[in-house]
């Protein structure tokens, strides 16, 4: 919602790390703020801080701040950065299966939010399965489940699944597998219900904001693979969800009164595992085994010590008094990188410092 280019929100991953220190950075942590009812974890996402840009929420509320901004997800950063800096994001906690705010936002939760957690609305998905939605024959052309590949753990890797089997009642392994299975979006959809009924979206001139991030299928993705049946599947639920979400507000806010917009964060490949299977080039690359391949390439150049010092988003960073000290500039040492990571399999390009601050798109 800011239609910049991470160079200038300057959002270039999940996390990074800090170029002087080393310290690890999560693209929405802030310290200074604190989850609202909620234990919050060190680098737990609860502010915008890190945001260099304006969202289209941002220039609403400066225009009129009688309008709401209000964003919605399963993960704090699904939720944080579309909300921006005057809006407000509510994340699933998957320790507690609540949503809560964070102290950036506000010092309490309104009455309407306490009121969905007090009835503890995850806990009806305690021992539902989750069933395929058509015949077998429909998904002939999906994966089968239960392949290696396949994470085996939460609600397992087959269909049909009971979430909450073997466990004596909710908790938070169970609140936590709500996320990569269907349920998760059906609760946050209905988180963004009572957000719209509460806070009396749409209902009056003011132009409103939802954003409703729905994070189960990168969940779903991530353990089984887009070309699983339960991806497959997954699709289907979600397909239905917004069949019924998008009814609820013709009803409720008015057809053509609304303008929704849909869009993903990113799309997925095939698994490695899968692809191979199927006569493709395709593996794993192993971060730690490139950095340690990188160092020992600059060490025959350069002498001992470690010039790579790690990655950090999709870039590496670099020990810069190691290369003041032994008087290399820095644009050689990159480049030499360069020459070493292109020989690495699955390794495709490598852009160095200049290029990405010079306007030559050539190279």
């Amino acid at each position: 919602l800011t239609g910049a280019y991470p160079q200038r929100t300057g959002i270039i991953g999940n996390e990074w790390r800090d170029p002087k220190t080393g310290a690890e950075v999560y693209n929405t942590g802030d310290t200074a703020y604190q989850y609202i009812g909620h234990k919050t974890a060190p680098l737990a996402g609860t502010s915008p801080r890190n945001l260099r840009a304006e969202t289209v929420g941002d220039v609403l509320r400066t225009a009129d701040p009688g309008s709401k901004v209000i964003a919605i997800s399963g993960k704090d950063r699904g939720a944080i950065l579309p909300a921006g800096h005057k809006g407000t994001a509510y994340m699933y906690m998957s320790e507690t299966g609540r949503f809560a705010s964070s102290s950036y936002y506000m010092a309490s939760h309104p009455a309407w939010v306490d009121a969905f957690n007090a009835a503890k609305p995850a806990d009806a998905f305690f021992g539902k399965t989750w069933l395929p939605l058509l015949p077998e024959a429909a998904y002939a052309r999906s994966v089968p489940d239960g392949q290696s590949w396949q994470v085996n753990s939460g609600n397992g890797n087959r269909l049909p699944a009971v979430l909450g089997d073997k466990m004596d009642g909710p908790g938070p392994r169970f609140y936590g597998n709500l996320l990569p299975s269907p349920f998760g979006d059906e609760l946050t959809l209905a988180f963004a219900r009572a957000a719209i009924e509460a806070e009396a979206l749409g209902a009056d001139a003011k132009p409103d904001i939802l954003s409703i991030s729905l994070s189960g299928h990168d969940y779903v993705n991530h353990a089984f693979g887009p070309e699983s049946r339960l991806s497959h599947d997954h699709m289907l639920h979600l397909d239905r969800y917004l069949q019924g979400f998008f009814q609820y507000l013709d009803a409720k806010v008015g057809a053509g009164n609304y303008v929704a917009l849909l869009t993903a964060d990113h799309g997925f490949a095939d698994t490695p595992e899968w692809a191979k299977s199927q006569g493709r080039d395709a593996e794993r690359a192993n971060p730690a085994q490139v950095l340690a391949w990188l160092n020992a390439g600059l060490v025959k150049k350069y002498g001992e010590g470690r010039w790579a010092r790690n990655f950090s988003a999709a870039g590496v960073l670099f020990d810069d008094a190691l290369m003041a000290a032994r008087g290399i500039p820095p644009a050689e040492l990159y480049q030499e990188a360069k020459t070493l990571l292109l020989q690495v399999n699955g390794i495709a390009d490598v852009f160095t410092l200049a290029q990405l601050q010079g306007s030559d798109t050539a190279t």
